[in-house]
């Protein structure tokens, strides 16, 4: 699978992830990687888990879910 911002650019460059949002593979220069609370959707006590997880995002969607 190649990076699909890559292809805009007209250049052919092998995905290093699959963005969490549209699925769209992107290599490492436009991968945005940002962390993730975690929740437990049941239970009692805590609600979140102790370390967050790494959530990717090609640039489309950073930039989609940062500027309002």
């Amino acid at each position: 699978m190649n990076c699909y911002d890559c292809l805009s650019e007209d250049r052919s460059t092998p995905a290093a992830a699959v963005c969490r949002r549209c699925g769209a593979g992107v290599c490492t220069g436009h991968t945005h990687t940002a962390p993730q609370t975690l929740r437990r959707s049941s239970g009692l006590g805590r609600t979140h888990l102790p370390r967050p997880a790494r959530r990717m995002t090609c640039t489309t969607c950073y930039k989609a879910e940062v500027q309002p």
